[in-house]
């Protein structure tokens, strides 16, 4: 008897290992995922610019070299390009914190040499500074909206509850998404990148409006990964147009002509399908957490599994447990912590933690 019906993944063309180093950008479902894999130990950067949900604003964090200029409203000083983590009453923190994230973002982008090598060669360098200097090999990309909001004529990735009437409301479209985002994927073959849109509904831009975001995103990131062109549909331009996505619908300019730079399937790209994780497998409210809004930690850890399940090898999946097994030990705090057998088990765990070191220098020397 089936009660639900299986997301079929097929598995990855570029499978994830421990001698990656893994950044997570995106919506809050990235931090969820990303939290699933720092308790595994995997040498991981979630979101360095904070949460961010449009497309553009991900690919932007990318971009931003200086430090922007900095608004102040509330009391606050904000970013328009960071989230409200980096707001700050004082414009120096906030200008320090936001110069230490563009800094350790260009330093993922670093190209990665070949045959790199994750383990620390000099005794000296500590644990942490090998980590953050350290290029990004795998890039997991979490798309949470299509609507955006203009500042200026800038896309802006929080709006930090300045007035309405600052801003211009808008969607994305397809070609916007994939034109901005097919050079920066090209531009660095030396990184895999793992697309999917986040399963969390926007309910605020109401349900109809939540499934027209939902779906420009689906299509973008399967035009990314996969190349795809109606090649029945030509413009009167000569210009083809994307596969699904109708030049003459209502929420786009209708007198527009798709102008899509389509590049073939890359071998750098790839999907994993969360969102059609949670709305075909799960498809029960019980799956959702008290907001009915985002997943339960139930959901997040059945999409975790099949994302692990996907996009590693038994091998790896055999360092997961091992290193699980060691975050559960390392975070029990003992009832009687000075009873013997306390004493045992403390020693047991700084124990492993220096063995385990010596292979994963990025874990915590205490």
């Amino acid at each position: 008897m089936k009660l639900s019906t299986p997301v079929q993944i097929p598995p990855s063309t570029r499978p994830l290992t421990y001698q990656d180093k893994i950044l997570l950008l995106g919506s809050c479902f990235a931090d969820s995922v990303g939290s699933c894999l720092a308790k595994r130990y995997f040498n991981i950067v979630i979101n360095p610019f904070g949460t961010l949900y449009n497309p553009i604003s991900i690919l932007n964090a990318f971009h931003l070299t200086d430090t922007p200029d900095l608004i102040q409203h509330q009391c606050l000083w904000h970013s328009m390009y960071h989230h409200g983590d980096f707001s700050h009453p004082d414009k120096q923190t906030a200008t320090a914190q936001i110069e230490q994230s563009i800094e350790q973002m260009q330093s993922l982008l670093q190209k990665v040499e070949k045959n790199t090598n994750n383990k620390i060669s000099d005794p000296n360098q500590s644990a942490l500074t090998h980590h953050q200097d350290s290029p990004a090999t795998y890039i997991i990309v979490t798309f949470g909206t299509a609507w955006v909001h203009e500042m200026d004529g800038q896309i802006v990735a929080n709006c930090h509850k300045l007035p309405a009437e600052c801003f211009h409301r808008r969607l994305l479209t397809v070609d916007e998404i994939v034109n901005a985002w097919q050079p920066f994927i090209a531009a660095h073959p030396d990184k895999h990148f793992v697309f999917t849109v986040s399963p969390i509904r926007h309910l605020k831009d109401g349900l109809h409006a939540n499934q027209l975001s939902k779906a420009i995103l689906l299509q973008a990131v399967d035009i990314l990964c996969n190349g795809k062109v109606d090649n029945s549909s030509v413009g009167d331009n000569g210009l083809r147009d994307s596969v699904l996505f109708d030049s003459s619908s209502d929420y786009t300019n209708q007198n527009r002509r798709a102008t899509l730079n389509l590049q073939p399937k890359t071998l750098n790209t790839e999907y994993f399908p969360s969102y059609e994780i949670m709305l075909d497998e799960l498809r029960d409210y019980r799956y959702y957490a008290e907001d009915l809004i985002h997943p339960s930690s139930v959901a997040v850890d059945y999409i975790f599994e099949r994302f692990i399940e996907s996009r590693t090898t038994p091998a790896t999946q055999s360092e997961m447990r091992t290193l699980y097994q060691f975050w559960l030990d390392s975070h029990h705090t003992p009832l009687h912590p000075t009873t013997p057998q306390a004493q045992v088990f403390l020693q047991r765990v700084i124990n492993t933690r220096t063995h385990l070191r010596q292979t994963y220098p990025w874990i915590p020397p205490t």
